[in-house]
């Protein structure tokens, strides 16, 4: 044996990882993937109720250990393969059958498949949108120097902001649904929904959320023929916004 060999960390199989598995090293028990999820839906099926300060920390948690997991699941062709059939309409045989030969998946193993349940994207957004609320909470209260008061210990809870980093929807992504949903014909309230959902859980752009909003309200969508078309007037309307906003504080304070 090697001095090194305890440094080395051995790599499990996708079952294991979705399964569970006990360390061989040190003997604890690894929780799988489908557990973590199944124990996420069970305890916060509705993430926006989440409201005592045990409540955030134990979320937190558990939602922190669903992202760990999910990012080692996401170096698994066969989890690529699972998270792709979640896009899929499965009453169109014709997608059924081009899902198939892309993923090389036989008739029994696409039943097997079938048979494991990931949460949808929307909810998957959701808990995502909790988790930096409660993140930018938890900030707050240390900053306003309450944290002496609460009868909960942070001490021992760490923000996976690297891992939501790693799997951030930029900007461009966002413009472009809500070009595709308008040639959807969806209602702009709708829309909204839609993407206020998304940018909620994104870190980079919750601060835009407003700007967004305020363009797709102002903007005949119609008039956009294309996503490029959509991008660049987006970027318009955002200059035109930070002027206006300058020129209103430079008003503001001339009038002081």
């Amino acid at each position: 044996m090697t001095k090194n060999t305890k440094n080395v960390v051995l790599e499990k199989s996708y079952a294991e990882y979705m399964e569970g598995f006990t360390d061989a090293a040190t003997g604890e028990a690894k929780r799988g993937f489908m557990t973590v999820v199944s124990e996420l839906e069970q305890r916060f099926p509705d993430p926006t109720s989440i409201e005592s300060e045990k409540e955030k920390k134990d979320f937190v948690k558990l939602f922190g250990e669903y992202l760990r997991a999910e990012n080692i699941l996401q170096n698994y062709d066969e989890f690529a393969t699972l998270k792709a059939l979640q896009q899929i309409d499965l009453s169109d045989p014709v997608a059924v059958e081009k899902f198939k030969a892309e993923h090389y998946v036989d008739d029994e193993k696409f039943a097997e498949l079938q048979t494991i349940r990931l949460p949808a994207d929307r909810k998957i957004q959701d808990y995502r949108s909790a988790y930096n609320d409660i993140r930018d909470w938890q900030r707050r209260e240390k900053e306003a120097e309450k944290k002496e008061k609460s009868t909960t210990d942070w001490d021992d809870v760490v923000f996976e902001v690297d891992l939501l980093k790693s799997q951030e929807i930029n900007l461009d992504y966002i413009l472009g649904l809500i070009f595709e949903h308008n040639r959807q014909n969806k209602g702009k309230g709708e829309m909204i929904e839609e993407v206020k959902r998304l940018i909620r859980s994104s870190l980079g752009n919750r601060a835009k959320e407003g700007l967004v909003v305020d363009f797709i309200q102002q903007t005949n969508l119609d008039d956009l023929p294309d996503k490029a078309s959509i991008i660049e007037a987006f970027f318009t309307f955002a200059q035109r916004e930070q002027q206006r906003e300058a020129e209103s504080i430079d008003k503001r304070r001339k009038s002081q």
